[in-house]
Formats: C-alpha cells, structure tokens, sequence
C-alpha cells in the first residue's frame, strides 16, 4: 500500500520559515515502511493552491492519505483534503493533535473518513 503523509507545517512567516521534523509521520513510516508498505510525505511549508496540491497526489498516486492537524492548521487539512477528493476516492485519515482533543470536529468534515486518537503506531 502507498501511503502519502500531508505535514501542514505553517507557520506565520512563510518567507524564512523552513519546517519542523515530525517525529510521529517519522515512527509511524518506519512502522508502516517494516511492513512492506511505501510511504511518501509531503510536508507543507508555505500554503499552495488546492490545484498544485492535487497535482501532487496525481504523481504521488496514494492508496490512504493521511493528514498530521494541530487545531491552527485544521482549515488547511480541510480545505486539502476536499482537493483531494475531487481526484480520488482513496481514504483519508487525520491524526495529530486536534483530532485527538476533537474527533467529532474533525469527522464532522465530509472528507475525512477517519480519526486517529492518540499515538497512532499503538
């Protein structure tokens, strides 16, 4: 299976701002890379447009898509996920901070298919 991470890592001041490493994409890759599955991650530094975002699932050609949201950048995970969609019907999964505090939020979204709640390599 082909899984695509989507990272939103934005921050305030796009122009200098060069990203985080995420240390949960990073475990639940090499969990799900252990197991025979490929894992691809796009990590979003700076806001692109909803259609260079689904050019970049064109090439990427994933079987799950699973979007990291803290509650800052929830719209964002929203606003890429109906891109997404419009493309393809592969699941999309959301995990991360925001989806554990409100999972009901997150799965009021039609886009989104399923929650992660806490660590999600448990």
């Amino acid at each position: 299976m082909r899984i695509t991470f989507v990272y939103p890592d934005l921050a305030a001041n796009e122009s200098t701002y060069t990203g985080y490493f995420h240390h949960g994409i990073a475990s639940l890759s090499a969990v799900l890379k252990e197991t025979g599955h490929e894992t691809t991650l796009l990590q979003l530094t700076k806001e692109i447009s909803t259609e260079e975002f689904k050019e970049k699932i064109k090439d990427l050609q994933p079987d799950l898509i699973s979007f990291s949201s803290t509650t800052h950048v929830f719209a964002f995970v929203q606003k890429y996920a109906a891109a997404a969609k419009e493309i393809t019907r592969v699941p999309i999964i959301c995990g991360g901070v925001h989806p554990t505090l409100s999972p009901q939020d997150v799965l009021k979204d039609e886009n989104i298919d399923m929650v992660c709640i806490g660590e999600g390599d448990s």
